[in-house]
């Protein structure tokens, strides 16, 4: 049976939840709590038998709301991210000297209308027409993957080499394929 929270551990639940970015030594510090060691201390805080149960049935009530109110999934999130990840630049325009030419975008596939931020059409100070097109960080779409799919760990192990590691690059290969094909 769960123990009684204090006031202090039922604050540090509350302040760490309202916190998208769940960090649990600013919130074990907000709640009032002082330690040589918050980071430790939250951390123990987070998988104490009283505040665990409390802190996983409020993120489960939020991602049920999410996936049913706004279709918002684990696989959703990864698929748009590797398409923002894998459209290259040239699948949407060309180039040649001085020339570029935007694809018409009735022309492109949703993968690749879905990897721009912005199109934006003005003129300069001197009444040149421009277009400008921005896609969304590559980059970015790539670590938040990677870290996600565990690429990025020191402690990567797969001895027997069976294929069950997640981090096994055929696997990460596969299973991205296949978010991208559901796309195409």
């Amino acid at each position: 049976m769960a123990k009684k929270l204090s006031p202090r551990q039922e604050e540090f639940i509350r302040i760490y939840l309202s916190d998208p970015a769940r960090n649990a030594s600013d919130a074990y510090r907000k709640a009032g709590f002082n330690s040589k060691n918050p980071d430790v201390d939250a951390a123990q805080l987070l998988v104490n038998p009283s505040i665990k149960p409390k802190v996983d049935e409020y993120e489960a009530k939020i991602k049920q709301i999410a996936e049913e109110k706004f279709g918002i999934t684990q696989e959703r999130i990864l698929q748009d991210l590797a398409e923002i990840a894998f459209t290259k630049p040239t699948e949407i325009v060309e180039w040649s000297g001085d020339t570029v030419t935007m694809k018409n975008s009735a022309d492109l596939t949703e993968r690749q209308k879905a990897s721009v931020s912005k199109v934006q059409q003005g003129f300069t100070d001197t009444g040149r027409k421009y277009v400008k097109l921005e896609h969304y960080d590559r980059v970015a779409a790539l670590k938040t993957l990677g870290a996600h799919l565990g690429m990025w760990s020191k402690n990567v192990t797969n001895k027997d080499g069976a294929g069950d590691n997640p981090r096994d690059p055929k696997i990460v290969l596969s299973r991205l394929s296949q978010l991208l094909s559901k796309r195409k």
